[in-house]
C-alpha cells in the first residue's frame, strides 16, 4: 500500500498512475486481505455477541469500543442502555468509591 501511495505521489497524473503494470492484481490481493479481516472480525463479534447475547442489540463500532475500554467502567457505561432497553443508568461513581462510602456511613478506618 504504501509503495502504491508513493508512486502516486511522484507521479500525480491519475492515467499514469493507474496504468502502472501489476496495480491490478495488487489492489485485487490487498482488498482479498481486507475481506478476509473483516471476516475474521465479524467471527471474533459474534463469539462475543453468542457469550453474552445483549451485544446483539449494540453496533459492532460500539461493541469494539467495549471490549476496547473493559478495564475502564466509565468509557463503557455510555453503552449500557444500548445492551439494557429501558435500564436505568446508574453512575459508576458509587461503585468505584465503595470503600470510601462504607467508611464514610460507618466511621471506619478499612
Amino acid at each position: 500500500m504504501i509503495k502504491v501511495m508513493e508512486n502516486l505521489i511522484k507521479n500525480p497524473n491519475a492515467r499514469r498512475s493507474c496504468t502502472v503494470d501489476g496495480l491490478l492484481g495488487l489492489i485485487n490481493r490487498m482488498d482479498e486481505g481486507l475481506e478476509k479481516i473483516q471476516k475474521s472480525l465479524d467471527q471474533y463479534l459474534e463469539t462475543k455477541r453468542m457469550v453474552f447475547p445483549r451485544f446483539y442489540f449494540v453496533s459492532d463500532d460500539d461493541l469494539l469500543e467495549i471490549l476496547g475500554q473493559s478495564k475502564d467502567p466509565i468509557a463503557v457505561q455510555k453503552h449500557v442502555k444500548k445492551c439494557f432497553e429501558g435500564f436505568v443508568i446508574y453512575t459508576l461513581f458509587f461503585i468505584l468509591h465503595l470503600k470510601e462510602l462504607f467508611q464514610f456511613i460507618l466511621g471506619l478506618k478499612i
